[in-house]
């Protein structure tokens, strides 16, 4: 979060959006495959919670930009498009989990999935773009979050 919050306050002219891309985790080995393209709809920090019997969520699922979102959906068909269709990635769209923890670990992977059933993926630099992004203090800065899958999240293959 550190370096995106010192590049947007030293940057000029001030930019307009944060596009964070990179490799993710998968969340759905039986629907995505590795290289298939995860696009936030919302975002939710997997380190925000309550532990004790019974699990809570805290925080908020912040939803990415609509301008930025609206354009990764219009452009969505056009993606790769001289790649052969069979070899093309899929765009899967929707929450995203993030936090510090680098993930390997099967039961990690199943407490996200039961705490967010939606979700697609994960990574560990969304909640830092966003929280650089939204707390900026001049003016709004549109972030969306776009990765490709690299792994499941689990040392285990599929």
């Amino acid at each position: 979060m550190a370096v995106v919050h010192d590049a947007l306050a030293s940057l000029e002219p001030k930019p307009f959006a944060v596009i964070n891309t990179g490799i993710a985790f998968g969340l759905r080995p039986a629907k995505q495959d590795f290289g298939d393209v995860l696009v936030s709809e919302q975002i939710r920090s997997y380190e925000l919670e309550r532990r004790g019997p019974v699990r809570i969520a805290r925080g908020d699922r912040p939803s990415s930009s609509d301008i930025l979102l609206g354009w990764c959906r219009d452009f969505k068909a056009d993606w790769a498009s001289s790649t052969a269709d069979e070899l093309r990635p899929r765009v899967h769209f929707g929450l995203l989990m993030s936090g510090e923890k680098l993930s390997d670990d099967s039961d990690f992977v199943a407490e996200l999935l039961s705490a967010e059933p939606e979700a697609i993926g994960g990574d560990m630099e969304a909640a830092g773009v966003y929280a650089a992004a939204h707390g900026h203090p001049i003016y709004r800065i549109h972030w969306i979050i776009v990765k490709a899958i690299c792994d499941w999240g689990r040392s285990e293959e599929r």
